[in-house]
């Protein structure tokens, strides 16, 4: 399932992986431009300057899309209106949940609440979403469980419903990628080839790094890992939880 707009970016991992932080490289003259729609209910951990806005309904985000299609500005927090130049959801998992408390929970008809349900991710993901003509990164907690056949753990985004326990809501984003707190050995034999894996002083003391892995290598092979071929090389298995570099990297892949 594709989307016309390359730039769809899905950052899974447990809470603390380093899912939101990642959005803390964005430099401070762009923050600004970021329409950043907070579904989380919690601050960010990181001072910012993002157009910030706290979203208590599903369908605020559906809005803020529409707004941006048809070339609405939004007020930044200063007084200025910006057009925005990123869009970042954050997280899918707790909007969603929100859409079940709001509109499932409360339904006389549960069965046709969750076809809305799955109605409302096909339509943000291919009605709206797919006319942007800017990046839009979503978070997602994930669901972990022991895949038998295989022996191994296998992780999914953490949505409910039909599409969570299909071919899950990873089948709506071009590039899925991986956020997760790594201790620096397993890191080590990766640093010498890596082109965008870097290592600061105090990661260095705490030995511990937080990192997206890009390829379902197979110690990541029950992750829902994906991109287009050819986009991460086999030394980028592991790379710095930074969104600008992300982009910037399936930026440099699509244009050749």
């Amino acid at each position: 399932m594709e989307t016309n707009n390359k730039l769809t970016i899905l950052i899974e991992g447990v809470s603390g992986g380093g899912k939101s932080s990642s959005f803390q490289d964005i430099p401070v003259d762009l923050q600004k431009h970021v329409l950043f729609l907070n579904a989380e209910g919690k601050e960010l951990p990181f001072a910012h300057d993002f157009c910030e806005f706290k979203i208590t309904d599903p369908h605020q985000v559906t809005a803020a899309i529409n707004r941006i299609i048809e070339g609405k500005p939004f007020k930044h927090k200063s007084g200025e209106e910006i057009h925005p130049k990123l869009v970042a959801l954050d997280s899918f998992t707790f909007l969603m949940d929100q859409f079940v408390s709001l509109y499932i929970n409360t339904a006389e008809d549960t069965r046709g609440a969750w076809g809305d349900y799955a109605s409302f991710i096909r339509t943000l993901m291919l009605e709206k979403v797919a006319k942007l003509r800017i990046p839009f990164v979503a978070t997602t907690h994930i669901l972990q469980s022991d895949d038998m056949e295989h022996m191994e753990k296998v992780s999914r985004a953490a949505i409910q419903g039909g599409i969570g326990k299909g071919n899950g809501l990873e089948s709506y984003f071009t590039t899925v990628v991986y956020a997760k707190q790594l201790r620096l050995k397993d890191i080590e034999p990766f640093l010498a080839d890596a082109t965008m894996l870097t290592l600061t002083e105090e990661e260095k003391f705490d030995e511990k790094k937080h990192v997206f892995v890009t390829r379902p290598a197979k110690q990541h092979s029950g992750d829902r890992i994906k991109s287009p071929r050819g986009m991460f090389s086999t030394k980028d298995l592991y790379m710095d939880n930074s969104i600008p570099q992300l982009i910037t990297h399936i930026n440099n892949f699509y244009q050749g």
